[in-house]
């Protein structure tokens, strides 16, 4: 495989720099503060990537399409074999990249009127992680009716997301056992 393009490169790093930016300063960083953090010139942003919006939309491409994959990846039958480890792997908090969270957050909070693209991103993003949880129950669970096991991969994806808005809110990190045994209560809904 060949060596990514100057483009390529310089869109990582100003892309890069800008979730640790939003995990420091939220989502309203200007792109003076980029700059300085990839260790490069403002006009280079706008020259690689655009204007902020451009920016944070390309933020949530990368993140659309690397989050689901990377959730898929971890519950796979060969990562995860049982539904313990299913759990697991969805309330270990290294699985997600904090900056990713704090993104997510921030659109989702600001999306009605600032970042409608980015706002339907992440819905499809979550859909899409619905479907991979969902497939892996029918997995676990072949008795249980498709239907009933998107419910509870839903149900369990907002138990993960929202114990992840606590955590960063700053409740104590124990809450996530109480949030993984509320998952479990939904699971045993399959058998």
């Amino acid at each position: 495989m060949g060596r990514k393009s100057l483009v390529e490169e310089r869109r990582e790093e100003i892309l890069a720099a800008f979730e640790r930016c939003i995990g420091r300063y939220g989502i309203d960083v200007p792109l003076e503060r980029i700059a300085k953090e990839a260790g490069m010139q403002r006009s280079l942003i706008r020259h690689y990537i655009g204007n902020r919006d451009e920016v944070v939309e390309q933020l949530m491409a990368r993140i659309a399409e690397a989050y689901p994959r990377q959730i898929a990846e971890a519950i796979a039958p060969e990562q995860a074999g049982q539904i313990k480890d299913v759990l697991d792997c969805l309330f270990n908090e290294t699985i997600v990249a904090t900056d990713w969270d704090a993104m997510i957050r921030a659109v989702v909070s600001t999306a009605q009127d600032r970042y409608p693209q980015a706002k339907q991103r992440i819905a499809q993003m979550m859909e899409t992680i619905s479907a991979h949880v969902a497939r892996r129950l029918e997995e676990l669970f072949p008795q249980a009716a498709p239907e009933l096991c998107y419910e509870v991969a839903y149900g369990v994806l907002c138990l993960v997301q929202t114990n992840e808005s606590m955590v960063w809110l700053g409740l104590d990190r124990r809450h996530t056992g109480l949030a993984r045994a509320s998952a479990e209560v939904l699971v045993g809904r399959l058998g």
